[in-house]
């Protein structure tokens, strides 16, 4: 999409060249900048936002040809199109300005309708090109900013980008990963088994893959519980695929499972030493966990105990005071109540029931 008053730079030593020129263009709607000069152009072009050039081929001191030279080995003007103004008309001449980078070429005398079509096509193309280039620096600021390492692969698997999370995690440099086959990655550290079927035999197959786990020591960052998800992304027709890789490291988050799991087990084990019954309901009022004594002692099955409620264990004229009893360690946080536990065969046994309300800690995985 073309924007607002593009800018040309006119470069030119004979000044009534520059001011025709600029009649020209500026009826169109274009801003003109003048130049008499190679150096002068040069200095232009680091100072302004310039759209498109026009530049004479023959000058003093500085040709056209090494302004062209400057122009293109610059990062920030290399993709600036370039339209040669030559007053040869030898096949040779308009080869080398070819051959030097200008991507198009009008020869004087030029026509006008011919000078402003060449003007239109070129700068087209070029805010085109400047659309793209803003796409892509607005997808890497974005993919920069995810916290999961991401990398993405051509068809050859061969690293392409990587965001800033890769590099910080796995500890490696930009020139030593993009360009690189990704089994090469730090020494031949990502030639890991379960990633080569992922990419080479699930990913054709299916073009996506989900939570995979990898497990791999690193020499560089030590063993390491990755999820890995995978996509094919098909491009415009004609252009090779690009493969996304998501990684997401879930070493701190497993350590944390697993001690969890001890804990539960520890404590599942230290209930089960108890000789009186443990039990916990949910604010509901249903058993969520019980211990082996409540199945001794009751001899109540499992999915018996998970079907019942507290006061079916209890007397007909106790049940009241024990539904009362666990309202009121909502209200109190404990309670202490005398009572008679029925048994499933009739025994009749005294019990002490003590309660108290526990507050669930939320957990937060990494």
């Amino acid at each position: 999409m073309m924007k607002n008053k593009p800018v040309i730079l006119v470069v030119d030593d004979q000044l009534p060249n520059i001011m025709l020129l600029e009649g020209f263009l500026v009826r169109q709607g274009y801003e003109v900048i003048q130049s008499e000069s190679g150096e002068d152009a040069l200095e232009k072009l680091s100072g302004n936002r310039i759209d498109l050039v026009l530049l004479d081929v023959k000058m003093p001191k500085m040709s056209g040809f090494e302004v062209l030279a400057r122009l293109r080995a610059d990062t920030k003007t290399r993709r600036i199109p370039v339209i040669m103004l030559t007053s040869y008309n030898e096949i040779q001449v308009r080869l080398k300005c070819l051959q030097s980078g200008c991507d198009d070429f009008i020869s004087k005398p030029f026509d006008q309708y011919e000078l402003i079509a060449r003007v239109k096509s070129l700068l087209r193309i070029k805010f085109l090109n400047d659309d793209v280039d803003e796409s892509r620096e607005f997808a890497e600021s974005v993919i920069n900013t995810v916290r999961e390492p991401l990398i993405s692969l051509d068809q050859d698997l061969r690293v392409v980008t990587v965001n800033r999370s890769f590099y910080d995690l796995f500890r490696v440099k930009p020139e030593e990963t993009v360009g690189e086959l990704i089994y090469d990655l730090g020494n031949k550290q990502w030639d890991i088994p379960k990633l080569r079927e992922l990419l080479e035999t699930i990913l054709p197959q299916h073009t996506t893959f989900d939570n995979y786990e990898v497990v791999h020591d690193f020499a560089t960052i030590g063993r390491r519980i990755m999820l890995l998800n995978g996509r094919q992304i098909q491009r415009a027709s004609g252009k090779e695929l690009i493969i996304l890789l998501a990684i997401k490291d879930v070493t701190g988050r497993r350590l944390v499972e697993d001690k969890l799991k001890e804990e539960k087990i520890f404590i599942a084990s230290a209930l089960n030493m108890l000789k009186d019954i443990f039990f916990v309901l949910d604010l509901e009022g249903r058993f969520i966990k019980w211990n082996k004594a409540m199945l001794d002692v009751t001899g109540y099955g499992e999915s018996e105990i998970a079907a019942m409620m507290p006061f079916d264990l209890f007397m007909d004229e106790d049940a009241e005071r024990v539904a009362k009893a666990f309202e009121e360690t909502v209200k109190e946080e404990s309670f202490s109540i005398d009572t008679i536990l029925v048994a499933k065969d009739g025994r009749q046994i005294p019990y002490e029931i003590k309660t108290s309300l526990l507050q669930r800690l939320p957990v937060n995985l990494p």
